[in-house]
């Protein structure tokens, strides 16, 4: 049954398995794009990366809920406010 999975994960093009998951380069944070970017972050392919590595945090945002503590709406995220 692994040698399937491993067979499968490897015919799969690049783009299809790092779809919806970025990893963070250079120490700034990155983040699966959903349309503009939040503040403090730019596009760069299918993902919203931090101009600097101390930009805040941001998390994607639940559709139909408020941000949690600490955070504040910024697009389709909540960044937070340190």
């Amino acid at each position: 049954m692994l040698k399937i999975v491993i067979l499968v994960a490897m015919l799969l093009p690049a783009s299809a398995q790092a779809a919806g998951y970025c990893l963070p380069q250079n120490g700034k944070d990155r983040i699966a794009r959903d349309g503009i970017c939040p503040t403090g972050y730019f596009g760069s392919g299918d993902c919203c990366e931090a101009f600097r590595a101390d930009t805040k945090r941001a998390i994607p945002k639940i559709e139909g809920k408020a941000c949690p503590a600490g955070f504040f709406k910024s697009q389709a995220y909540c960044v937070s406010f340190h």
